[in-house]
């Protein structure tokens, strides 16, 4: 900021001689004269700089013969103008281009999202286009409350929607809706079943009567804890059976591999390709659309040109980048494939248990016409447990 600033009011770097340094500081305070970066270069010569009236007035402060100033170097928006006072052409473009800045500053060329979690960026700004904002808009147009409630109407999962728009940047802040807990209604009679065969390990009872008991072996789908439970004073009664109940499971995965797999070997040879994107259209800095290869990876490089003060312009380099590779063969070891394998069985196993403590598990492996099977017996310790609504065709109202 600070260098913007001295860029449009100008600078000069002066070289001040004088017997004593010092006292040519102390002048320099005394007149309320600004400087900065102030250098010595010698007992009698100190180099700063100053603005341009600060340098004027030093200019008449030289009549004392204390000291002598001489201009080093002259820069800044003041000294390029001067210098293009006759060139017309070049000052008119000049003009231009500064109008053309000033034109694009008032519309939004960035928009910054933040808060999302499970919505996605590109839902929100679908909402925003909806309501009227988008890329290119007009930012005195914007109206926020109105933006806000568009949003947060079109997308529920939403429960808080701001904008501020900063110059040529929207930024944009959510918050998503925290979803209720399920509550449990314990007026309805149900029954807990397994969802998985296995050996049950440890049982949890808080409701209903267990029809199994720890070490039995069980079948996906046998009804763990019933519903139903007898009473000498008041006969059937039904309740809302609630019970955790952990088993040990067994789980037989297999996946394979091939030996054989073809792989990319980067020869070093980079094609680049430079175009500018000015408010969405792209122009290409090139005349070859096309590239002599087929076998590359291509990587884009985008550069958002910005204002000294910050703001951004409508005007992006593209860097297209073209990394040409052949392809060859190459070869896994067993032990890589094993270990590539390995990994994969227990995310699978992972998948399918839903993160279960893995109790115990063995691997055993072969190799047939290049391809690497690996197979993993596995014991596991989960919840098996899962609720269902009783299914009798009469129940009389639970009992408290």
């Amino acid at each position: 900021m600070y260098r913007a600033i001295d860029f449009f009011r100008g600078s000069v770097c002066i070289e001040a001689v004088c017997d004593y340094p010092e006292r040519f500081l102390n002048i320099c305070i005394q007149n309320e004269i600004e400087f900065w970066n102030v250098e010595r270069i010698s007992d009698k010569v100190i180099r700063m700089e100053v603005g341009i009236k600060a340098y004027q007035k030093l200019r008449a402060l030289t009549d004392n013969k204390e000291f002598h100033v001489r201009p080093v170097r002259k820069k800044g928006m003041p000294f390029f103008l001067w210098h293009l006072r006759k060139r017309y052409v070049l000052l008119a473009g000049l003009v231009l281009t500064v109008a053309c800045i000033a034109a694009y500053s008032m519309f939004i060329w960035e928009i910054d999202i933040s808060g999302c979690e499970t919505v996605s960026e590109a839902a929100v700004l679908e909402a925003m286009e909806r309501a009227g904002v988008k890329i290119g808009t007009y930012a005195q147009s914007v109206e926020p409350e109105l933006v806000r409630s568009r949003v947060l109407y079109d997308i529920k999962e939403l429960s808080w929607f701001i904008i501020n728009v900063h110059g040529t940047r929207a930024e944009v802040i959510v918050r998503e809706r925290t979803e209720r807990p399920e509550l449990i209604d314990e007026s309805v009679p149900t029954k807990v079943v397994a969802v998985k065969s296995g050996i049950i390990s440890r049982m949890n009872v808080y409701e209903g009567e267990a029809l199994y008991k720890v070490g039995d072996t069980v079948q996906a789908g046998d009804v763990l804890v019933s519903g139903e439970m007898e009473s000498i004073s008041s006969g059937t009664r039904y309740v809302h059976a609630m019970a955790d109940v952990y088993a040990r499971t067994w789980y037989e995965l297999s996946l394979s591999i091939p030996l054989l797999y073809t792989e990319k070997n980067y020869t070093g040879e980079v094609i680049s390709k430079h175009s500018l994107c000015i408010a969405g259209k792209r122009l290409n800095l090139y005349f070859n659309a096309g590239i002599s290869v087929s076998d590359c990876d291509k990587i884009s490089l985008i550069k958002t040109l910005r204002l000294p003060t910050g703001n951004i312009l409508p005007i992006q380099l593209v860097s297209d980048e073209y990394h040409v590779y052949e392809k060859v063969q190459a070869e896994l070891t067993e032990e890589e494939a094993e270990a590539i394998l390995r990994e994969r069985i227990l995310q699978k196993l992972s998948d399918l248990t839903g993160g279960a403590a893995v109790v115990s598990s063995e691997f055993s492996s072969r190799e047939s016409d290049g391809i690497f099977t690996l197979t993993m017996t596995a014991e596991c310790l989960e919840q098996i447990a899962k609720l269902e609504p009783l299914t009798a065709d009469t129940q009389p109202e639970m009992s408290n």
